[in-house]
This record gives structure tokens, sequence and C-alpha cells, in this order.
């Protein structure tokens, strides 16, 4: 028996439950970055962690990652402007990406996505103290991402799933905004798990012919 809130009717009806088209997405991946051998030469090929979320509407998926969990020393001194950073600096590489995605359904809960976006890149030297210099002054980078990612999901519930994931992409940020003798984009490869959960939509329909009334 259910009643009509607006009217105080009570009635017979059947109850309904779909998946909705919305929903959201949580990453975390483990990601090796790979830079031409003159930007490799300072920074050398280094991994590193990242943790993202995304909007989905139905197939398509629009977030953010924050590329900010790696510590490298640099591989040789580098100058910019005054400064010079030499190889005893604590450097952490920061990313964030802002990315749109189009995901394709596979069989066996296997997912294939591409996705487009805009990489923004700080420099941050985190033993300022030890280096007897307070800031260096190394210019921040933007770039263009490109990328595709392999999805395995496995259903925990209705709606809800948890998945591992195989990343590999393509960042042409100009390394040499930098330094003159860096080089040009990176490549970029990430293992990682993610979990996406969809929302449920519930409605009721009168057994009797009538108007139907939806809730969420």
């Amino acid at each position: 028996m259910y009643e009509d809130w607006r009217t105080g009717e009570r009635f017979l009806a059947q109850s309904y439950s779909r998946v909705g088209l919305m929903g959201i997405r949580f990453e975390m991946a483990y990601t090796r970055y790979h830079y031409s051998p003159s930007t490799a030469a300072w920074l050398g090929n280094h991994g590193g962690g990242f943790l993202g979320v995304a909007l989905a509407v139905k197939n398509l998926e629009l977030g953010i990652r924050l590329k900010t969990f790696s510590t490298v020393n640099p591989h040789s001194e580098i100058n910019f402007g005054k400064d010079t950073l030499i190889k005893k600096a604590l450097l952490n590489p920061n990313r964030v990406e802002y990315f749109m995605g189009y995901s394709i359904n596979l069989k066996h809960l296997f997912t294939i996505a591409h996705y487009a976006g805009l990489c923004q890149a700080r420099y941050v030297v985190v033993n300022n103290d030890e280096l007897e210099k307070k800031v260096y002054g190394i210019p921040k980078t933007i770039g263009f991402a490109t990328g595709v990612t392999l999805n395995k999901y496995f259903t925990c519930s209705r709606g809800e799933f948890f998945g591992m994931f195989l990343n590999f992409a393509y960042t042409n940020i100009d390394y040499r905004k930098i330094h003159p003798g860096l080089g040009h984009g990176n490549t970029e490869w990430g293992l990682g798990i993610t979990y996406k959960v969809f929302g449920i939509n519930h409605s009721v329909k009168r057994i009797q012919p009538g108007r139907v009334i939806r809730h969420l």
C-alpha cells in the first residue's frame, strides 16, 4: 500500500528501480614517466602515484587527476633565470590534469576509455632550508594530454563496481620553457585500481490505471 503525499490517498502500486545515468568514479594508480633524452638527463625517468575523481554521465566522464606523489633528485644541475638547481635538491614535479573521456563497453565487464585534457605542471623544491634558499622560481608549464585506459570491472552490487586498469598517455608539455636545453613532451603508463558507482532511481506505479509517482 502506498500513499500520495500530496492528497493523502492510499492505493495499491508496483515498485520499480533502475540504475541511473549519473555516477562517480574514483581511481588510484602508480605511474611511470618517460621523458626525451635531454629532459631525462635532468629529471630522470621516474615513478609516482596519483589520485583521480570523475563525474560519470553514462559513458562520458569529466574529472581531475592529482599527480603529486613523487619526489626526485635532479640528475644534473640546471640554470633558470638567476637560480641554479643542484643535484642535492629534492624536487616534486607536481601535475594537475583536467580531462574528459568516453568509455566503450566490451564483453565481460571490460571497457576501454579514450580521454583528452589539459595538464599543468609545477615544480616544487621541498628541501629549500637545507639548500639555504627560500624559493626557486622554476617556471610552471602546461600542455595537452591524451591517453587510453583499459579497465576490468567486477560487480560489487547493483550499479556499484570495483576494477583494475592499465593506462597509457602522452603529454606535450614543452620543458624548454624551463630551460632551452630540455626536450618536449613525455609518455607515461600507469597501473591502478578504481571504484565506480551509479545512483539508483526508484518509482512506483499504480496497479490500476493512473499517474506515476516518482522519487529518488
